[in-house]
């Protein structure tokens, strides 16, 4: 039967070794959260009136406190967990072995949930993921016969198994099968709750072999489990600790956890970011798509774990891609770096591509006024706007022409009060209708041809052009994308 694992149990952990004197009350907890109306406490409460309906005694009410108090002190100890699904269950099966006090089924809880098996609960399940992982190996490597089996049918031990792991067997299994589990597991730890499913699962491979599809084999699992003998699973424990044990030395069980740890947190790492860029893209107007396609470039040229762009990989990306492209990366990593906190984060990255792909023609045009504004003054100067026409002559098919005649000729047309420079205002004017500084700006735009539309001097003319500014090329062909930015004037 369950009861208090002795000190010596947990001696083997250093962070379990002093769990009894560190170990909040139920009582102090409880009253210093009085009243507390957060989102665990409301599911408790749900899930208080769902626990064990078939068992009477869960059905008054002097038990349903008990399990509530149960639940709720250990959501305020444990915040990273709070409440899920799974632990009422897990609470409720203490609470029927008939502790001395709540506070010693509280305490048993903590420590089968902070030690035994940790991170099971978390809103992403990482430890359950993990241990998930580390199970699939062990049986690839300990039980070839049952893992052949489990390609041909397409199991994945993630399906086969997630009530398993989210409560421990309880309902898996018969009590009484339940408590021999969870005495051995108290006793010898993560490592014999391991050994033990790689035994249970080796112990299913005839079934296994004997299944024609999926659903076959998940229904003569649940069927063999479900009404599985105390003897049987007394057999699959010995075994566990016996035969696995001896098989899997603890630096070997302890190597896979971390490695198969790092792969989770890389796999959730990247799902989260996916998610996030998801709602960056959809709060800048791009399609699912273009997110996709933006996202794929930024993980293939910066890996999953990038959570902003530095300048110095900026400058890098540039010099790799389009040496001699950009004259200032630097310049125009500060343009993007909205926050100026040193990195280009999705979301100004995302902002950046919004106003090159959808925004405005003037959005677009105080882009690359901002970009080769390099002291910030809010004008074009004479070096400024020289520093654009030889950008462009780079790119065109007249790299032999006089930039300094350029730059005459855009400002004795454009500079309306002779101030040697060129606001935004009449930058824009310019681009819409001096044909100069709109060939000025004319790029080329890998495998896109853009149609630009201009006036100039009172006549409709249309050419077609190869379109795109030096900003919207790093950003665009920088990332390996394809997106159609150009002026669109």
């Amino acid at each position: 039967m369950i009861r208090r694992p002795p000190r010596s149990t947990l001696s083997s952990s250093s962070a379990a070794s002093d769990v009894y004197k560190r170990q909040e009350t139920m009582d102090g907890l409880l009253a210093a959260h009085e009243g507390e109306d957060s989102q665990a406490v409301r599911d408790i409460e749900l899930d208080v009136q769902r626990t064990f309906p078939d068992k009477p005694q869960f059905q008054t009410e002097h038990m349903q406190q008990r399990l509530r108090r149960v639940l709720q002190a250990y959501a305020f100890s444990n915040p990273e967990t709070g409440y899920a699904q799974g632990l009422n269950f897990m609470a409720g099966f203490l609470l029927a072995k008939g502790f001395e006090t709540d506070q010693a089924v509280f305490e048993l809880l903590s420590t089968i949930l902070n030690y035994v098996v940790p991170r099971y609960h978390t809103p992403n399940l990482e430890g359950i993921l993990v241990d998930q992982a580390v199970l699939e190996e062990l049986i690839r490597l300990h039980s070839p016969q049952c893992y052949q089996h489990m390609a041909r049918l397409d199991l994945s031990i993630q399906l086969l198994s997630a009530q398993w792991f989210a409560c421990l067997l309880i309902g898996s299994v018969p009590d009484d099968v339940a408590d021999l589990v969870w005495t051995r597991v108290l006793v010898g730890g993560r490592k014999i709750w391991l050994f033990v499913l790689v035994s249970l699962m080796d112990s299913l491979t005839l079934t296994f072999s004997e299944c024609s599809d999926l659903s076959e084999a998940i229904v003569r699992t649940k069927a063999l489990t479900t009404g599985m003998a105390l003897p049987e699973m007394a057999r699959i424990v010995a075994k566990a600790e016996g035969h696995f044990e001896r098989r899997v030395s603890m630096s070997s069980l302890l190597g896979l956890i971390e490695m198969k740890e790092a792969q989770i947190r890389d796999q959730q790492l990247e799902l989260s970011q996916h998610r996030q860029m998801m709602r960056l893209g959809s709060s800048e107007g791009f399609s699912r798509s273009e997110v996709e396609q933006l996202r794929a470039a930024l993980t293939s040229r910066f890996g999953t774990g990038v959570d902003g762009i530095t300048e110095v990989q900026w400058t890098e990306m540039l010099e790799v891609r389009f040496p001699g492209l950009v004259s200032d990366a630097a310049r125009l990593f500060q343009v993007l770096d909205c926050d100026g906190d040193g990195k280009l984060t999705l979301k100004e990255l995302f902002h950046a591509l919004w106003i090159l792909h959808h925004g405005t023609v003037r959005e677009k045009i105080a882009l690359i006024f901002t970009e080769y504004d390099s002291d910030g003054n809010g004008k074009l100067e004479r070096h400024e706007l020289q520093a654009m026409v030889t950008i462009s002559r780079r790119l065109t098919l007249s790299p032999g022409e006089d930039g300094g005649s350029s730059v005459d000729a855009i400002l004795a047309h454009l500079d309306a009060d002779g101030d040697g420079s060129l606001s935004l205002d009449q930058f824009s004017l310019g681009v819409r209708t001096f044909p100069a500084l709109a060939e000025l700006l004319a790029r080329y735009q890998d495998q896109e041809m853009v149609q630009l539309k201009r006036a100039t001097q009172g006549l409709d003319v249309e050419s077609e052009v190869k379109t795109l500014s030096a900003l919207a090329l790093a950003l665009a062909l920088g990332l390996g994308l394809g997106l159609g930015l150009g002026l669109g004037l």
